[in-house]
């Protein structure tokens, strides 16, 4: 079924099994400069579930000089070519090529977090951080040439078959490409022949160095998405001079730190998103051409190779999901696929709170998966078999307890799942129902044909009690109950009060003029799906930032298309209550009244359901409390702990 994706390719001299890679992606796993058993595992894992080649996290091409022990790409001075060749040598073992990218942050950081001074081809700072860098010399430009050479030839001695030049995403050599950084006059600016000199010198150099023989390829932008940075036709003019300077293959990316489409996109961008850029390159260059953004389902994979749109298809955050994502392509299982949904929650948000300024909470920040509680763990959470059988019983049919499920039954215990609704899903069957979440539905969907696949006995519209418990007698009980929404003590005839619940789920009708209260995630993608249908809305926070449960990028474009349905946001704001006028508010200690408003919309928080633990107290069962019956908060959370009761059982 997937020929073109599961048939080899070559790339240079080197021949990859199949046309699936992964792209280089920052994980957090390691500290400075080192290569910790954590990344070595998280890659292996990859490498044994039939990847063709995986291009590990950056190497620096600089020494950064910085005291700074967060956990970013590896660094050319700290890490040792005895812990590149563990790394390289572990993966080439599990069956993958190995690849590593060379990279310079150029603007794109702080120069204190660095430990230097910021550079770029003219001095005009990134969007995010806004620090001014200094404009490169020529002298100064040749020396990083050499510097990218010498880390090419420590990957090569570290045993990597292959290094990729990093010319994307806003880092160095991608501003030499882009005309909203590189504003110079001489030989590297002004026509596409001169901006892509110093990515050119560095290709050759790199070839002159390592020999014509060592696959070398660059990763781009075919577009910006800023203004006045890169387009299409821009980057359609450069490429040939870079495959002319030697390049194997050209991967084509997108974006910028702050740009209009985010590099690492969340489900509100369409699958694919960077795939008609890769289109437009394969026009103008002969050698492969790799494609990435947004590429989780195989099936759309399959129909890029097809249309000859790209020759390889690039796949990080879905191999993140579900490692073994290539090997069940083979066993032609793909409702078995764990499909990443793109809500970044345990990836780029983390890791963003190593690079962004004040985001650092002290909590962990390497990487991780909403859908695959295992990513950095790989060692330590196996399905060990059970060392004695044991009847199960998950009360609630969430997230967290199908996942509970999931992991128990493979383990080999007797399950039975108990949901008092008619539907499996808990509030992930709200969240579809925002715009642009529909995806959620497909982590619904594969938890509930791993129900069907491993047998588990499931029980619909039956509550989990005391009563249908000891019906089933079983050994232990996993509490997965959920929560529900807080309803402030509110009555007023005048006006209609009800839940952003509720109105998710079509329960109760709102009017047409809406006062959400509460600027929390769940506050704005009601507003969003309110909006969308046509409704007035305004939605109020009592603090001072909106959606602050919610990772940078996706409130970004959430916060981007509430400006485009003109919703209100009102921060600092108190919602105090109703008069014949409409709804008053307090908002630095000043009362309004917003006029006309029919419907209140509260999302003001939940609070755990959790009674049964109570019932269950003095009873001879073993007792597991997870997801939001445990604490409400995310579905990370609530996914991990899931997984984690059932291998403690």
């Amino acid at each position: 079924m997937f020929e073109r994706l599961l048939e080899p390719i070559t790339i240079g001299s080197l021949t990859l099994k199949n046309r699936i890679i992964m792209p280089a992606i920052a994980n957090g796993l390691s500290d400075f400069g080192s290569v910790s058993q954590r990344l070595i595992d998280f890659y292996v894992a990859r490498a044994e579930g039939g990847v063709g080649m995986i291009i590990s996290q950056s190497l620096f091409v600089i020494d950064l000089k910085s005291d700074s022990k967060a956990d970013i790409p590896f660094e050319i001075e700290e890490v040792s070519i005895d812990d590149l060749r563990r790394l390289s040598g572990s993966i080439k073992t599990a069956g993958a090529r190995a690849g590593i990218q060379l990279v310079h942050m150029g603007n794109q950081g702080m120069a204190g977090f660095f430990g230097g001074e910021l550079v770029a081809p003219s001095p005009i700072p990134c969007l995010i951080f806004n620090e001014k860098p200094k404009e490169l010399t020529i002298e100064e430009i040749g020396e990083l040439v050499d510097q990218h050479s010498e880390a090419a030839q420590k990957a090569k001695d570290g045993g990597f078959d292959m290094v990729e030049i990093h010319g994307a995403h806003g880092y160095l050599v991608s501003e030499f490409l882009s005309k909203y950084s590189n504003k110079r006059k001489d030989q590297y600016g002004g026509n596409p022949e001169n901006m892509t000199r110093f990515a050119c010198e560095i290709i050759s150099g790199i070839r002159k160095r390592l020999g014509p023989d060592f696959t070398l390829g660059i990763r781009i932008n075919g577009a910006d998405f800023i203004p006045g940075g890169t387009t299409i036709e821009d980057t359609k003019a450069m490429a040939p001079y870079l495959e002319e300077a030697g390049v194997d293959y050209i991967s084509v990316s997108g974006g910028v730190y702050g740009s209009e489409r985010a590099t690492v996109s969340p489900m509100m961008e369409p699958r694919g998103m960077f795939m008609n850029l890769a289109k437009e390159i394969k026009k103008v260059v002969n050698v492969p051409v790799i494609t990435a953004g947004r590429i989780n389902d195989p099936v759309l994979a399959e129909e890029i190779l097809e249309k000859g749109w790209a020759d390889i298809i690039g796949m990080g955050r879905p191999l993140i999901a579900d490692p073994k994502l290539p090997i069940k392509l083979k066993e032609g299982d793909i409702r078995n696929i764990r499909k990443c949904i793109a809500c970044n929650q345990g990836c780029i948000d983390r890791i963003d709170k190593i690079i962004l300024p004040g985001k650092d909470d002290g909590e962990d920040s390497s990487l991780t998966c909403m859908v695959n509680p295992r990513v950095g763990k790989e060692s330590i959470l196996t399905d060990k078999p059970a060392t004695k059988r044991k009847r199960v019983l998950i009360a609630g049919g969430g997230p967290a307890g199908m996942e509970a499920a999931r992991i128990a039954a493979k383990r080999g215990h007797d399950v039975t799942l108990m949901e008092k609704e008619d539907r499996l899903g808990g509030q992930f069957n709200l969240a579809v129902r925002i715009p642009l979440k529909e995806e959620i539905r497909e982590e619904i969907d594969y938890l509930t044909y791993q129900m069907e696949r491993l047998k588990i006995d499931v029980l619909l519209g039956k509550e989990a009690n005391l009563n249908t418990i000891q019906e089933l007698s079983p050994d232990v009980v996993i509490v997965a109950t959920g929560a529900r929404p807080i309803t402030p003590d509110f009555s007023d005839e005048r006006i209609k009060a009800i839940t952003a619940w509720d109105v998710l789920d079509s329960k109760e009708e709102p009017g047409e003029n809406i006062l959400i209260v509460g600027g929390g995630s769940v506050g704005l993608e009601t507003a969003h799906f309110l909006a969308k249908k046509g409704k007035n809305v305004i939605v109020v926070e009592q603090f001072n930032r909106f959606a602050a449960d919610m990772g940078p990028i996706s409130r970004f474009y959430l916060r981007t298309r509430l400006k485009e349905l003109r919703v209100t946001l009102m921060k600092n704001t108190n919602f105090l209550g109703i008069n014949g006028q409409g709804a008053i508010v307090e908002k630095d200690t000043q009362e309004s009244t917003i006029p006309n408003v029919d419907t209140i919309v509260w999302a003001v928080g939940s609070v755990s359901k959790n009674s049964l633990v109570d019932e269950l107290k003095g009873h001879p069962y073993e007792v597991f409390i997870i997801g939001d019956a445990n604490k409400p908060r995310d579905a990370l959370f609530a996914i991990e702990e899931g997984h984690k009761a059932a291998l403690n059982i």
